[in-house]
């Protein structure tokens, strides 16, 4: 999901029995937060369904002074019990970033979304019985543009570039133990 779609997600948006989360394009003065993205329902884990549960009962049921709607609230301050707004999720994904070893400046709000992008490219490459297509992959990410993917199908990564050399590498061998068999 988007920054936006993130800090717009309202109780009501999260479905805990059909994991799911609505992103729904609203804008929010609360916060700011806007969906630039075509709405839908993303199915979630159960385990992620499972903290977020957690986070309203402890967490944001204690920050929630003000009788709020939306789901990530600030937790102190003079801003306890309002949404969060943009440069408050920056912060704390750029702290707990670093706390599990990232580098604070190469941490960017957006870097989660292209790495989920990228990763389902790979998969719809690599595992095509698991029923990936551009299709889903839109609407997963809430793209409105067929575009939008192209910049991911671009190129490999390093990873699937190494696989392919290890699958090529046999054949290649064999054609030039034939080469070497014809030569004489």
């Amino acid at each position: 999901m988007r920054i936006g779609e993130i800090l717009g997600i309202k109780l009501d948006h999260f479905n805990p029995f059909e994991p799911s989360i609505e992103a729904v394009r609203q804008h929010n003065i609360e916060n700011r937060a806007q969906a630039k993205t075509t709405e839908r329902t993303l199915q979630i884990y159960q385990s992620l369904a499972e903290n977020i549960q957690i986070y309203i009962r402890t967490e944001r049921s204690e920050s929630d002074v003000l009788g709020s709607n939306f789901l990530f609230l600030n937790m102190r301050g003079s801003f306890k019990g309002f949404p969060f707004k943009a440069r408050n999720f920056l912060r704390i994904l750029k702290e707990a970033g670093e706390r599990t070893g990232l580098t604070k400046t190469e941490i960017r709000t957006h870097s989660g979304r292209s790495t989920r992008a990228q990763e389902l490219v790979e998969l719809m490459r690599e595992q095509p019985e698991l029923g990936i297509t551009k299709t889903f992959i839109d609407e997963e990410l809430g793209w409105r543009s067929e575009r939008s993917i192209k910049a991911y199908e671009k190129g490999y990564s390093l990873r699937q570039k190494r696989q392919i050399m290890e699958r090529i590498k046999p054949v290649i061998q064999k054609n030039q133990g034939r080469d070497k068999f014809d030569k004489h």
